[in-house]
């Protein structure tokens, strides 16, 4: 990308536009569009070494230009040459920010909605003595700080933190002897701090999921989760002095000013107009790069592709061919350059969809070989005793070794001590969430019955389970192709960043469809997780095979929710997709049956009614089960 920053800054026109902001002149330019706007503040701010603000209409398009500028100029150790700051004046971190911009380049980008908010008033919250105060400001946590965990506290409690007995999501904090657990807001992780004293003697950052740490910390930064104090001022006073304006009409005070303009008589021309959308027609895209003319004889007319990711840069890749140059980064949206000789294409362009940016999510919640994770009056199941209710966590002394144990309380209140080293014999209880369990007895035999009902029950359904895998493993299925030209290009559509588990359990079901055997697969994960997106690649591949698919959903919604889905994705393709459930009328169910009869539809999605024996398949290759704990 660096490349092609380059590139860009050396427009003949840019010394000129320099020159004449240097001067403190208003300058009109023209030619400016999707993330080029975001290259030519990068370049002014560079040439010139000082800090451009770039205003835009709406916070969205201001997100969106900051993130155009972080891949622009982030190199990929991670430094960047310029300095670089999203105006949000709700933000406890942006004094910090600004102050740490310093005299050279630096872009600020804002919103004109921003600006005119009231400006805040952010308290400091370490006094001279390095304690905390009721001030609204972030709270600095220094290796060797002389600092009292209970003053801590009472900052996080002010400061609006949510106290737990684990942490696992951002704002929340737990204590326990001389160590606090706090995730701070806006942070990848949360942060360990253990005192000695009313010292902290160590800052470490740990893992949510397994509450291990991950690494030691010099320091670490605590923003305050209450609202400041707002004053009468504007944000835009937040500002440093003697900025660089870059703006599309939003008027501010500034002694330079560049003014960007739709209208063609601009005093600059940069000559940049919006690139085409090809709504992932290939083909067009193909031609139209091969067949380019350069616009004069001493420049060759290049082409850029922007990835989200390094996997859609290789799908691309793939698809397109070796004409563009390829590069890794979220961009906003692409344009072409005449007067500079190349064209810059996203995945906006290339398929007419945004590109998403997922939410980081966390696990709340932690399995039971964690021991925080359990709580009084949870039941519990112990490989020797059965079931329990867990009591707590005793410190006791045994043949002159002091250790902790878990208490575990059985029928007649005897108890259980289990050493803390063997809580892999404990295991929670998962049962009926309205029927409260019996508690087994100690010496008895009703859980000595009940594990050798088990055992038997098991041994049966893994003989039976024996006979039908090697029924399976003697029988032939359907061999589906190898993946086809159109199977990347959907997959290349699809507008998330794929998770490694994703591509793993992908992989794995597309060499179940290519080999001999029937395919047999569970795939399980929460809400959110890319189980659809599996589906409908598998899918896909099997309509491309002349093969038919049914997917069978438990509810009206969740059927409509995925034959949606697959209409949209496989919109430019030659398949017909179709719905059999109550909200399709009875004369389009009786013209759907007829076409799975005849073959005329290539997928159904669709609820119980796909069981019914008037349900007649031309040639069905796939059933996709959307199971939800429904089916039973």
């Amino acid at each position: 990308m660096r490349e092609l920053l380059e590139r860009f800054s050396r427009s003949p026109i840019l010394p000129a536009i320099a020159e004449s902001l240097s001067s403190g002149a208003h300058t009109g330019v023209s030619g400016v569009v999707g993330s080029a706007r975001a290259l030519l503040a990068a370049s002014i701010a560079q040439r010139l070494g000082r800090a451009v603000i770039l205003i835009t209409d709406d916070v969205p398009t201001a997100r969106a230009l900051h993130l155009d500028l972080s891949a622009w100029v982030q190199s990929p150790s991670g430094d960047s040459p310029l300095g670089l700051v999203f105006f949000e004046p709700d933000s406890p971190r942006l004094p910090v920010e600004l102050a740490g911009l310093g005299p050279g380049p630096a872009v600020i980008v804002a919103s004109a909605e921003s600006l005119h908010k009231p400006a805040p008033i952010w308290e400091s919250a370490n006094d001279e003595c390095q304690t905390p105060n009721v001030g609204n400001g972030p709270l600095a946590l220094v290796l060797s700080q002389q600092l009292a965990l209970e003053k801590l506290v009472g900052w996080l409690e002010e400061n609006g933190y949510e106290r737990t007995d684990l942490v696992t999501e951002p704002g929340e904090y737990a204590t326990r002897g001389g160590i606090a657990d706090v995730f701070a807001e806006g942070a990848e992780s949360p942060v360990r701090v253990e005192f000695l004293g009313d010292t902290i003697a160590s800052l470490r950052r740990f893992d949510p999921l397994l509450q291990r740490s991950v690494s030691h910390i010099e320091s670490a930064s605590l923003p305050t989760r209450k609202s400041p104090t707002l004053s009468d001022q504007p944000a835009s006073t937040l500002l440093p002095r003697d900025l660089i304006v870059v703006t599309e009409g939003t008027e501010i005070e500034a002694r330079a000013v560049l003014l960007l303009c739709t209208e063609p008589d601009a005093e600059f021309d940069l000559g940049c107009r919006p690139a085409h959308s090809y709504l992932g027609n290939i083909e067009l895209l193909r031609s139209e790069i091969a067949g380019r003319q350069p616009p004069n004889a001493e420049c060759r007319f290049s082409w850029y592709v922007a990835a989200s990711t390094q996997s859609q840069r290789e799908r691309l890749s793939s698809i397109i061919g070796d004409g563009p140059h390829y590069f890794t980064g979220t961009l906003s949206s692409g344009f072409i350059a005449e007067s500079l000789g190349f064209g810059l294409l996203t995945e906006r362009e290339i398929y007419g969809t945004p590109v998403f940016h997922p939410p980081r999510r966390r696990f709340k919640g932690l399995p039971i070989d964690n021991i925080v994770s359990l709580r009084p009056g949870d039941y519990v199941v112990h490989i020797d005793y059965g079931i329990g209710s867990f009591e707590g966590m005793r410190r006791m002394t045994n043949a002159g070794v002091e250790k902790d144990y878990i208490v575990v309380r059985y029928a007649g209140n005897d108890k259980v001590y289990v050493p803390v080293e063997n809580i892999g014999l404990l295991d929670r209880y998962i049962g009926s969430e309205d029927k409260v369990p019996a508690l087994d007895r100690l010496g008895g035999r009703s859980w000595l019955h009940a594990k050798a009902k088990a055992a038997r029950a098991s041994a049966e359904y893994a003989e039976e389970l024996l006979e039908i895998y090697a029924r399976r493993a003697t029988a032939r299925g359907i061999q589906f192709e190898r993946d086809t030209q159109w199977q990347t290009e959907l997959e290349a559509s699809f507008p998330y960043e794929e998770t490694p588990d994703q591509l793993k359990v992908m992989a794995e079901v597309k060499r179940d469809m290519q080999s001999p055997r029937p395919m047999d697969r569970l795939i399980c994960g929460d809400v959110g997780y890319g189980k659809t997106e599996i589906a409908l690649r598998a899918a896909f591949k099997a309509a491309s095979n002349l093969k038919q698919v049914a997917v069978l959903a438990p509810t009206t919604i969740l059927c409509y929710q995925h034959y949606a889905t697959f209409r949209k994705r496989l919109a430019r393709f030659p398949f017909r997709v179709e719905m059999l459930s109550r909200l399709v009328p009875p004369a389009e169910q009786h013209e759907i049956l007829a076409g799975l009869k005849s073959g005329v539809v290539d997928i159904v999605v669709g609820t119980h009614q796909l069981l019914n024996p008037g349900v007649a398949y031309h040639d069905l290759g796939l059933l996709i089960i959307d199971e939800e704990q429904k089916f039973g």
